[in-house]
């Protein structure tokens, strides 16, 4: 098709665009993970929005849906803008399997990227709680934030670790799709369908956590409105996030894509 590069055509600008973000300037990889950070809040801030808006209104599945639809804004301006997102950059592997980067730069930038991803994903929550942002449509869109913060803190770790599986494994179809394609449009669509499918499905999304999990551990600082929520909120800490959520599903994050995908990446192209 010509809108569309060949498979070995988008394996290889893969390869040369990843092997580039290996070697940027550490400056510019700050920025760049700084801004990836921002982007992912958006979707979610809209997300929530919507959800919180139209839960009472439709079923289940519409709101599902519609929650997830102004998701993809998000991805859409990482993959677009070229933003510096930790999950994404797992492709980066397929650079090193042609031998293009080392071991160690593509474990400096994932290194680099989680931490700038996480710090301004924190920094934003904060803004976003000190803002008051979270007191539009009453109490409802803070009771929201808080609700979600706290079913990711209480998901079972078996089950979070293969929701960030799949969550991944989509995020990096969606990048694959959109270098593949030629034009604008078909970039879009291409983010827009696996992004949805992953959000509409409740698989878990590591730096989206970033955002989610710290502002419900500040909103869970109002107790007026704690108390009228009626959540239990005894999981929602900063010791379950970061123990029981982000890092043990982050570190098989990294093994799924270092050893599974790899090795099967490597078995289709390794004549090449």
């Amino acid at each position: 098709m010509d809108n569309f590069y060949s498979q070995k055509e988008t394996f290889e600008k893969l390869v040369d665009i990843w092997e580039r973000k290996a070697n940027k300037k550490l400056i510019d990889v700050l920025i760049l993970g700084f801004l990836a950070g921002a982007y992912i809040w958006f979707g979610w801030q809209v997300a929530t929005v919507v959800a919180t808006g139209t839960s009472d209104l439709m079923w289940f599945w519409v709101t599902k849906m519609l929650m997830w639809w102004v998701f993809s804004i998000a991805l859409m301006l990482v993959i677009i803008d070229w933003a510096e997102l930790f999950t994404g950059n797992h492709l980066m592997i397929k650079a090193k399997m042609k031998w293009r980067i080392s071991w160690n730069s593509m474990f400096k930038n994932w290194w680099i990227v989680y931490v700038t991803n996480f710090i301004w994903a924190l920094f934003v929550a904060i803004l976003i709680y000190y803002a008051w942002l979270w007191t539009l449509s009453g109490d409802h869109l803070w009771i929201t934030a808080l609700k979600i913060a706290n079913d990711k803190v209480n998901i079972d770790f078996t089950a979070a670790f293969i929701r960030w599986i799949l969550c991944n494994w989509l995020v990096c179809l969606a990048i694959y799709i959109a270098i593949s394609s030629k034009d604008i449009v078909w970039k879009i669509f291409g983010i827009f369908f696996p992004i949805m499918t992953f959000v509409a499905c409740s698989f878990e999304h590591s730096i989206a956590n970033m955002f989610f999990i710290p502002m419900g551990l500040l909103l869970k600082n109002q107790t007026a409105l704690v108390a009228s929520s009626w959540l239990d909120l005894t999981n929602l800490t900063w010791y379950h996030f970061f123990y029981s959520n982000l890092l043990p599903v982050t570190l098989w994050n990294i093994i799924w894509w270092a050893v599974f995908v790899w090795f099967l990446y490597y078995l289709v192209n390794r004549k090449n």
